[in-house]
């Protein structure tokens, strides 16, 4: 999340950072995220990426 803030992508406020479905993703990536929608988890899925989601 620091490197999104650094990178200005994300809000420097932001507490929390949710992964949404939009879009497509043609590439396999491991993600950290506070909160991910089922959209993002099934796509990530699909092509054999993963989600962690923090507690």
């Amino acid at each position: 999340m620091e490197l999104l803030k650094k990178l200005k992508l994300i809000n420097k406020n932001s507490q929390k950072l949710k992964i949404l479905g939009t879009g497509e993703i043609k590439d396999k990536v491991n993600i950290e995220a506070d909160l991910a929608s089922k959209s993002a988890i099934e796509k990530l899925e699909k092509i054999s990426g993963s989600i962690q989601l923090k507690k």
